[in-house]
């Protein structure tokens, strides 16, 4: 992978500056022509992602994937506070070749000087399956892709290297203490719009999100374990290849940007509402254990079947403060982006009920 680490090369600050000859630059390739088409329904809020079409004299695939800095202000600055573009550029230029799941190759990667600017060539995987957020995963699916982040933490468990991955935010940093005040502030613009399909367990389940989150927090980072958490693992991010279909191989894991430092729960917690509730109730106990098995058969030790409800049903609360502030919040400007919050909303306060989080902690 050619990156910043050993070329510097001009920064496009929007698809229509990727030129034939700043990609035959970076790619170190003879490319004589481009074009771009979006990718997905809609924009991205915290970037934008074209599918870049390559004409060339070998060497480079016809097609990649470019991720560049969002033109929204309100966008760039949410990333700022979150370091998500440093994270996800930090991950393919440092950590990707020893995460134990696919993930796009990086063809180049370059991060703006005060990391608020980005550009990221990555493999095209649309010969694989994306799954499907608001129609929600099969069991089948289901259990791979927890198998799948039970190998991405398995691979990082209590690891000294964490240590050094400053550019990673931990559990416990103040940015995500913040999602308590957050949660707190948009408190009321979120049950004015949803009032209607909280249940009371979901409302005692805000109510801990905007009090006790940032003691969980610290609770957490404390007592552990911890791992690489990716900390959007859904579906929308989630590619599956069919001609693979055991365990945890097979699928491909996209957007790396929200990464952090802490319980590998979250992921879990976070991936509840990639699931029907119906599937989600009758799959559960089943994912817990697949989760569980996979960690042990990649050398974990000393974590139980009850540290891991434990964990899970503590980290709901930091998926419902991340709920109420989507709900409140997140732009819908389609009936798309629309479908996946209330989908959002809907599935976690059912969960958050069903798994009575609001006496968990």
């Amino acid at each position: 992978m050619n990156s910043d680490q050993n070329h510097h090369a001009p920064l496009p600050a929007a698809v229509e500056e990727i030129t034939p000859a700043w990609l035959s630059d970076v790619l170190a390739a003879d490319v004589t022509g481009v074009t771009s088409s979006p990718v997905g329904e809609v924009a991205g809020f915290v970037g934008v992602v074209s599918r870049l079409h390559l004409e060339h004299g070998g060497g480079v695939p016809d097609t990649l994937v470019a991720k560049l800095t969002s033109p929204n202000e309100q966008a760039r600055q949410y990333v700022s506070y979150y370091g998500l573009y440093r994270s996800e550029h930090h991950f393919y230029t440092e950590i990707a070749e020893r995460v134990p799941v696919r993930v796009p190759r990086c063809h180049y990667a370059d991060l703006g000087d005060d990391a608020s600017s980005v550009v990221l060539l990555l493999e095209d995987l649309t010969s694989l399956r994306l799954g499907d957020q608001v129609a929600g995963g099969s069991p089948a699916d289901a259990e791979r892709l927890v198998r799948a982040a039970a190998r991405l933490h398995a691979s990082w468990w209590n690891a000294p290297e964490l240590d050094g991955l400053d550019w990673l935010p931990r559990a416990d940093a103040d940015l995500n203490k913040a999602r308590q005040d957050h949660a707190a502030a948009n408190w009321e613009v979120f049950v004015d719009r949803y009032g209607d399909v909280l249940t009371p367990s979901a409302r005692a389940a805000g109510e801990l999100a905007k009090t006790k989150l940032a003691d969980l927090l610290d609770s957490w980072w404390q007592r552990g374990p911890r791992t690489y958490v990716h900390f959007d693992v859904r579906l929308d991010n989630v590619f599956f290849d069919d001609a693979v279909a055991t365990g945890g191989d097979g699928v491909a894991l996209i957007d790396w940007q929200m990464s952090i430092r802490g319980l590998g729960a979250s992921d879990l917690a976070w991936f509840s509402w990639s699931l029907t509730p119906e599937v989600r109730r009758a799959l559960w106990d089943t994912l817990l254990d697949a989760y569980l098995h996979e960690l042990t058969a990649h050398g974990v030790t000393g974590y139980t079947r009850g540290d891991l409800d434990r964990d899970v049903r503590e980290c709901l609360v930091l998926t419902m403060a991340m709920t109420v502030l989507g709900g409140a919040t997140a732009p819908t400007p389609d009936a798309r982006s629309k479908a996946v919050i209330d989908t959002l909303v809907e599935r976690v306060s059912l969960a958050v009920t069903d798994l009575d989080v609001a006496s968990a902690v």
